[in-house]
């Protein structure tokens, strides 16, 4: 009895390892793929160049020199050349890269943050999941595109109104993907172990089965 006392005891130990393994092995299978890391640098050259553009851009955005319009590439101080109301064309690419990547990158962040706890709870409440999928089965009786056109004529013009429609457009399907992840993972060993030290539901949802779950969504071949 002592001895099951002593294994279960040790069992958060045995949990932060996994999700800590986890972790790792994606990291690894990550360093193991060129493209993957020849794209993870391009991404992090435009967020350097996104968030210092400021800094970097030799004018401003809307800084325009009427005499100097449609010169070419090479034009001294202007080294992509200058648009048609004579602004520099170098400036406004880095700081258009600022508002590509927020209308980039927020909203996938954002779809995965409602999308994965929603199918973490779907895969391990059957009753309440089974009627979130079945909504979501709904949705995905139109395509993207036109769901997208959907929600952002509802909300309006506007950058935020998009990023909202995108957000709204995203959940189903990252909901779907977590939920399938995480109906395989719900009676796997290490939950059984779980409840029976007596974890709680929430302490199970999210250090023990999102590691597994976002580790097999994102790991790379």
């Amino acid at each position: 009895m002592s001895s099951f006392q002593t294994d279960v005891s040790s069992l958060p130990r045995l949990r932060t390892s996994a999700g800590a393994g986890a972790l790792q092995s994606l990291v690894d299978n990550l360093r193991a793929d060129r493209a993957a890391m020849t794209g993870a640098g391009i991404l992090v050259v435009f967020l350097v160049c996104g968030i210092f553009a400021p800094w970097i851009a030799p004018y401003g955005p809307t800084e325009a020199d009427p005499a100097l319009r449609l010169h070419g590439i090479g034009t001294p101080g202007h080294w992509l050349g200058l648009d048609g109301q004579g602004r520099d064309v170098l400036s406004r690419l880095l700081h258009g890269t600022r508002i590509s990547l927020l209308t980039g990158l927020l909203p996938v962040g954002l779809g995965m943050c409602i999308a994965v706890p929603l199918g973490l709870f779907s895969a391990y409440y059957r009753g309440a999941g089974q009627v979130l999928m079945r909504v979501i089965d709904v949705l995905f009786a139109f395509p993207m595109v036109l769901l997208a056109i959907m929600f952002a004529a509802f909300l309006g013009p506007g950058l935020v109104n998009l990023m909202i429609a995108l957000v709204l457009v995203l959940i189903p399907y990252n909901t779907r993907v977590a939920y399938i992840e995480a109906l395989a993972q719900k009676d796997a060993g290490y939950i059984e172990a779980a409840r029976a030290a007596g974890t709680s539901d929430a302490n199970i949802l999210f250090r023990e089965m999102l590691p597994h779950v976002v580790s097999l969504r994102w790991s790379i071949p």
